[in-house]
């Protein structure tokens, strides 16, 4: 009987989540459940009353969803900043190699003179340009940038 009540409790619970967090939900909630169970009981039988009193003490269901969110998604926003910093950090070295392999090709193209325009060399001048503006005038603007939850 008391599994029952549980389950319900549980599903109430999870109902109020987004879908991709509603499985884990289920599993660790009822995990923690009938852990407070085991203490509150200390080794009796666990009967219904044990059972509302545990969620007397947790409370209504829309609370505790709201709370499993938060916790769950709490540290996915500071590991997915770092990751677009990251990113972000790559991109800007990627894009630095490209400007000085262009820049440098256009030099010898002008040496060389195997090709009388200078494309390469304003387009990786250009880059190089954008590069150093990023890096230097505003070097956090592309990393704070609100992430849409």
């Amino acid at each position: 009987m008391y599994r029952r009540i549980i389950d319900r409790y549980v599903q109430a619970i999870v109902d109020r989540l987004p879908f991709w967090v509603k499985k884990r939900a289920e599993k660790d909630l009822k995990k923690i459940m009938y852990s407070m169970l085991q203490d509150y009981c200390e080794g009796e039988r666990p009967t219904g009353r044990d059972v509302r009193a545990i969620i007397q003490e947790l409370g209504r269901p829309s609370e505790v969803a709201d709370q499993y969110y938060y916790q769950q998604r709490r540290p996915r926003e500071r590991t997915s900043r770092a990751v677009w910093r990251k990113r972000l950090q790559k991109l800007q070295m990627a894009v630095t190699v490209l400007a000085v392999c262009l820049i440098f090709a256009g030099v010898v193209q002008m040496f060389v003179g195997m090709a009388p325009n200078l494309l390469l060399f304003m387009i990786g001048t250009i880059l190089a340009v954008f590069v150093v503006i990023v890096q230097f005038i505003a070097p956090d603007a592309a990393i704070n940038i609100k992430i849409k939850k």
